[in-house]
């Protein structure tokens, strides 16, 4: 203990400042908590186009997925290949969503390009 007094004097006499800091305090920062509202988790970017009504399918699963709650996902079809984008909030959620979309597109992953960003990563 005289030790750490006879630190704080030197300090003092040089003109130094110790601050103490509580590790909690410096190792977290002060992050707001996010409430996300209950809207859809997914929906379709495009309407108009023969890959309508897979990229409805999709939409459809994806919103019948309770695992995927908080998750916001646009699903697009163009030319027989499906792209998954949006936010989720773990890798599980991200990768669900792609099983997902994989079995909708009869289980060819190639034909599912996701790029559904998580909090994880």
């Amino acid at each position: 203990m005289k030790t750490h007094h006879a630190s704080l004097l030197i300090a003092a006499v040089a003109g130094l400042a110790f601050v103490a800091v509580p590790r909690a305090v410096a190792a977290a920062p002060n992050i707001p908590h996010v409430q996300f509202s209950d809207q859809a988790i997914a929906s379709q970017a495009n309407a108009n186009n023969a890959d309508a009504a897979q990229a409805g399918a999709i939409v459809q699963a994806l919103n019948n997925e309770p695992a995927l709650k908080n998750s916001k996902i646009t699903v697009s079809v163009e030319n027989g290949s499906a792209l998954l984008t949006g936010a989720a909030l773990t890798k599980a959620q991200s990768q669900k969503a792609r099983e997902i979309a994989v079995a909708a597109m009869g289980g060819d992953a190639s034909k599912v390009t996701s790029i559904i960003l998580n909090d994880e990563t």
